[in-house]
């Protein structure tokens, strides 16, 4: 007992001589090849439990996201039962006993580029519980493809999926879990222009060549946020087509006015555009992006044209064609905002209450 200013406090003396012989005797004949091969026969069941920090680098081009977690697996070894020295209630593992220790071989089949953090060391710990259990963690960070489907982009729901599996041991000898607790998601944790919707975890067992081996998988739902294309695409482009009809209202004999505008909405139009799928594939199915850009750049396009048809009335000499040509600008300044309106009713409708079915 030790007393600090009146009050009494239990010390815990550390054996690390004790330990440090315990250590030994439990890998003096350890074979880190072989799997623990359970007692009452079967596969070595291995819990699974993942915390997600972030979520991030969503890139339509590659086809892939950036995900960075904590893998958690827990196993037992009936070779590492041991009794414990004094009042510690686990062992843990340094960096180079771990390596002395069998792991199950998980990895994740759609990954594209992974790592194991190591600032300012290897981020993995191995903690051995007395009855043998092993609860094993490390920090990951991983890019993992998926199939966007971009039919409803900018207002699609994205799917995507990450597997891990076993790479060598069959489902006789392996077999992957998912423990109570599955997955967890860090609080603080925001995607960039996606909310995420739903996280489901499940069992995704596969067969190579008529042998099993053991898969388990998460899948997580994203909707994007219109936020930002609601701001940079949709609002300009919708008052580059309102700035095309002020030709409408300008006099017919003003030319050189009329065709800077209808040349300079066209090229501003074009350039909004290419800008808008820029960082998009070139995927072979219609955007929901494409048809906006397409139907605004045609409206453009047209009040160019019936710029064109007045013009060559205007051109006549007779007092009945002048008065025509003015009549067309007339219909226009109706007929082109009537339209546009009914267009955005159908596309508005369209692509938020339709699902595309997925392939």
């Amino acid at each position: 007992m030790l007393t600090v200013n009146g009050k009494e406090y239990k010390l815990f003396l550390v054996d690390f001589t004790g330990i440090k012989k315990l250590i030994q005797e439990l890998f003096s004949h350890y074979d880190n090849r072989l799997t623990p091969n359970p007692p009452e026969g079967g596969s070595t069941n291995v819990s699974v439990q993942i915390l997600v920090t972030s979520i991030d680098t969503i890139s339509e081009t590659n086809m892939d996201f950036s995900i960075s977690m904590f893998l958690r697996q827990s196993w037992s070894d009936s070779r590492l039962v041991y009794t414990p020295v004094n009042t510690m209630r686990s062992l843990e593992l340094d960096t180079a006993s771990i390596e002395k220790v069998w792991i199950p071989d998980l990895y994740i089949p759609s990954e594209k580029r992974a790592m194991v953090h190591h600032v300012t060391v290897p981020n993995k710990l191995m903690h051995v519980f007395p009855n043998g259990k092993i609860q094993y963690s490390l920090r990951i960070s991983a890019t993992v493809k998926c199939n966007f489907d971009l039919r409803k982009f900018p207002m699609d729901l994205q799917h995507c999926f990450v597997e891990m599996e076993s790479y060598g041991y069959t489902t006789d000898t392996l077999r992957f879990e998912w423990d109570e607790k599955s997955i967890n998601i860090d609080k603080s944790m925001k995607i960039p222009q996606f909310y995420l919707q739903e996280l489901t975890t499940r069992q995704c067992d596969k067969t190579y060549f008529e042998v099993g081996f053991s898969c388990v998988r998460f899948d997580f739902w994203m909707q994007r946020s219109m936020g930002y294309y609601i701001t940079q695409v949709f609002i300009p482009s919708i008052l580059i087509v309102f700035l095309s009809w002020v030709s409408f209202w300008l006099d017919i004999d003003a030319v050189p006015a009329r065709i800077s505008l209808g040349l300079l909405t066209v090229l501003t139009m074009t350039t909004q555009s290419s800008g808008a799928r820029n960082n998009l594939p070139k995927v072979s199915y219609l955007k929901a992006i494409d048809v906006w850009m397409a139907v605004c750049l045609g409206f453009v396009f047209l009040a160019l044209v019936q710029f064109a048809y007045v013009n060559l009335d205007v051109r006549r000499i007779m007092k009945e064609d002048r008065e025509k040509a003015r009549n067309v600008d007339r219909v226009s300044r109706i007929l082109f905002p009537t339209a546009f309106l009914i267009f955005n009713i159908v596309y508005w409708f369209t692509y938020i209450f339709w699902e595309p079915k997925s392939e």
